[in-house]
């Protein structure tokens, strides 16, 4: 198991898709400690069971509300920087050299400048992937999740690149089920 990081619950670079969060559950109760206590639990319950979606949003009582939104998110970009990588050899610039959402709309990326432009799919997605984990990672916006909301722009901001990427993906970008 080259590449994984069991004691200290990380995937490093190199972890093979088979082997990203393969590592063991400490515990089956929740307990408020360490640093990365809250995204261990979600990553927890997400892998014990996927379609338990009511149990991975249980908010637990010695939790604040908008940390436990926070991790969600933050998770939530997680999971789709491994989409990313894994449409990337089916959603080459080649394939999809504009991010469109059907005949006559185009998506313009910000990142270049003053002037937006138009880019590939796959670098529409990743611009904008790394824009949000900018703002979710950022101490100004955010200083503690414990203590402050996420805020409009940051949950709304980070709503929208989901959905924009995610309906790309699952329309025009998405190979055949099984292929990935």
């Amino acid at each position: 198991q080259a590449g994984m990081a069991s004691s200290s619950r990380r995937n490093l670079p190199g972890t093979g898709s088979k082997d990203l969060f393969k590592w063991t559950s400490e515990t089956k109760e929740f307990k408020l400690t360490g640093q990365y206590a809250v995204q261990e639990h979600i990553q927890d319950k997400i892998r014990q069971d996927p379609s338990g979606i009511d149990d991975i949003c249980k908010c637990p009582h010695d939790v604040h509300p908008d940390e436990w939104i926070y991790e969600h998110l933050r998770q939530f970009i997680i999971e789709l920087g491994y989409l990313i990588v894994k449409l990337g050899p089916h959603c080459d610039k080649s394939i999809h050299p504009k991010m469109t959402a059907g005949e006559g709309f185009e998506f313009l990326s910000a990142c270049y400048g003053d002037k937006p432009q138009l880019v590939s799919a796959i670098d529409y997605a990743c611009h904008n992937t790394d824009f949000y984990v900018g703002i979710l990672n950022k101490a100004k916006k955010l200083p503690s999740t414990k203590s402050c909301s996420p805020g409009k722009e940051g949950l709304e901001g980070t709503q929208g690149c989901c959905k924009t990427i995610i309906s790309c993906s699952s329309s025009c970008i998405l190979p055949p089920q099984g292929a990935l």
